[in-house]
């Protein structure tokens, strides 16, 4: 399975949870949490990320990845009372060591997280 695919796997595993077990706080907030993720968070950091992704030789489709991890991994965090997410609780962690997650080792779900 594609490394996209993967992190939208999970991201649709998070999404289902809440629209399944918590569908007055799923419906009523997701959709408003993620504009407001997109028009105040990452105009903040889009560009360290882009500055870095040249620093580090790496094309410029990686920074719509990152800004996509950025996404849900703020999403975790918001509903982690609900849901806790192992995929993308290692991707912040991953991310804060100062390295980019690229890839999958392994059959998935079996397996971890390639670090760039």
């Amino acid at each position: 399975m594609k490394w996209e695919n993967i992190c939208l796997e999970e991201r649709n595993i998070l999404t289902g949870n809440l629209a399944k077990n918590k569908p007055e706080l799923y419906n009523n907030n997701w959709n408003v949490l993620v504009r407001e993720v997109k028009t105040e968070v990452l105009p903040k950091v889009v560009d360290k990320i882009e500055n870095q992704v040249s620093i580090l030789g790496l094309s410029s489709d990686i920074v719509n990845s990152v800004k996509f991890d950025i996404i849900n991994i703020i999403m975790v965090l918001t509903y982690e009372k609900y849901y806790n997410s192992d995929f993308y609780t290692s991707m912040l962690d991953i991310y804060l060591s100062g390295h980019i997650p690229c890839g999958w080792d392994g059959d998935y779900p079996n397996g971890k997280i390639l670090v760039y």
